[in-house]
């Protein structure tokens, strides 16, 4: 079996997202205050929308709560 090397392994479905792009993710994002309780929600998913737009779901750590909102890009 040959190694693969220089590039990502191939993926078929869904991808995750490097640790260190989702750090600075989670540093450019805001992050709304649960409607439940008040806690900090985190970033949990990011999904593309209409064109220049995303679809970003939240969720509370805390409570489980979750929101989703759509966001255009810059």
């Amino acid at each position: 079996m040959a190694e693969r090397r220089g590039r990502a392994p191939a993926y078929k479905g869904e991808r995750k997202m490097q640790h260190s792009y989702i750090q600075q993710l989670q540093q450019e994002i805001a992050h709304p205050r649960c409607a439940t309780c008040g806690a900090p929600m985190w970033l949990t998913r990011i999904e593309p929308d209409e064109p220049d737009h995303d679809q970003r779901t939240f969720e509370c750590q805390v409570c489980g709560n979750s929101t989703t909102e759509i966001i255009k890009h810059r």
